[in-house]
């Protein structure tokens, strides 16, 4: 299971390296050394997703010939709304040998981006306002970058009635 955190009306964009090795290739099937299908084998992976709104595509990773980038992307919904799929990595073309299934989660977040200059102290509080439409909510802060901004509130924030 993978849960993504994005913003709401935003593209997620994730790419997963597959190690093709972890599983047995062609579902444990043997072919004779002289038979094509052993000499042509790969670590490619196919992929479907239950989402029809979903791009998944399966690339050979640029240095490593058993591993394999896996590329997600998906439009995200409005905020507090999860969206939930299914995506299916295929040994083969005919997809009759499952390689792994994933279900994926994005959970659609309210993001408010705050501006400031390297090194700026804001003394006196950054006042920052937040509406609920249905009824009091529990929220957090979060950085991107810990390092570079903090955040004075360290426990759950109330908004709403």
């Amino acid at each position: 299971v993978f849960n993504f955190y994005n913003g709401q009306n935003d593209f997620l964009k994730k790419k997963i390296v597959v190690d093709s090795r972890s599983a047995p290739s062609l579902a444990g099937w043997r072919f004779p050394a002289t038979s094509s299908v052993a000499r042509t084998s790969t670590p490619r992976k196919f992929t479907w997703s239950s989402d029809s709104s979903v791009v998944v595509r399966s690339t050979p990773h640029p240095s490593d010939s058993q591993l394999e980038d896996v590329h997600i992307k998906f439009r995200c919904e409005g905020a507090g709304r999860v969206a939930s799929f299914f995506i299916i990595l295929y040994n083969d073309e005919y997809q009759a040998s499952v390689f792994e299934i994933w279900q994926v989660n994005v959970h659609s977040m309210n993001r408010l981006d705050v501006q400031g200059l390297v090194g700026q102290v804001e003394s006196e509080g950054c006042s920052i306002t937040l509406r609920s439409r249905d009824k009091t909510r529990s929220i957090r802060g979060f950085s991107s970058h810990p390092s570079e901004f903090e955040l004075d509130v360290n426990e759950p924030m109330t908004i709403g009635d």
